[in-house]
């Protein structure tokens, strides 16, 4: 899983400073925002992808770029309402200070959207794999964001989709603790009710065994 993600940051890397020193910048200079955990999208896995991808940046005649780097700034990894506040002091001092051209991350959703709101009126690029909230998807405000990865509003449209194509009207929704599940169970819950389709959320943890979930409510739901 880190290798993939991995080398998809590089590629991703490539094209942003590509598009980017397509203004001809005579030096580029990248604000990281990352959670210093050693986790998929951790900075002990990420810089690798970004040192090889400016290293081959700055040596493409064509590109134009005389001078590439960037600067790093850790967050923690709770991503919860106590911490959400790191990233966008962070990603001032990147502005003021450092003066870079375009953000990475940061790698939480809340964060992404205070660091992006920023980033809008300083009209920087910001570019996440992780954040998947349903309130970025308001481009007016969040003009400035690009996202790669899946975002929750999809997957809630995908889930509508089956629902209507097999006239399913009652679903149980099994989530685990955690920001990205309860994003993901916002953006599924928004799309049920634009649709009526009723449903019933569980708090999905260790003592809730899979097998006694269906015991329990066979015949009475479909499950997601």
């Amino acid at each position: 899983m880190a290798g993939r993600v991995v080398l998809f940051i590089y590629y991703l890397s490539l094209e942003v400073l590509t598009a980017l020193a397509s203004q001809r910048y005579p030096s580029l200079t990248l604000g990281i925002i990352l959670t210093s955990e050693d986790n998929a999208f951790g900075a002990p896995h990420m810089l690798p992808a970004f040192d090889i991808a400016l290293e081959k940046i700055t040596k493409d005649d064509d590109i134009g770029i005389g001078l590439a780097n960037y600067v790093l700034r850790e967050t923690v990894d709770s991503c919860d309402s106590g911490t959400i506040m790191i990233a966008p002091a962070e990603a001032a001092e990147l502005y003021l200070c450092d003066n870079v051209s375009a953000f990475f991350g940061p790698s939480c959703s809340e964060e992404t959207s205070e660091v992006a709101d920023l980033a809008a009126y300083w009209q920087l690029p910001v570019l996440s794999a992780v954040a998947i909230d349903v309130k970025l998807d308001e481009k007016a405000r969040f003009r400035t964001v690009t996202r790669t990865s899946f975002v929750a509003s999809q997957l809630g449209e995908a889930v509508v989709d089956v629902f209507m194509r097999f006239k399913w009207d009652h679903v149980a929704l099994l989530y685990s603790e955690g920001m990205i599940f309860h994003e993901m169970l916002l953006g599924i819950v928004i799309e049920l009710n634009m649709y009526d389709i009723a449903y019933s959320p569980y708090l999905f943890d260790e003592q809730l065994k899979i097998v006694d979930v269906f015991k329990k409510f066979r015949g009475m739901y479909h499950f997601l």
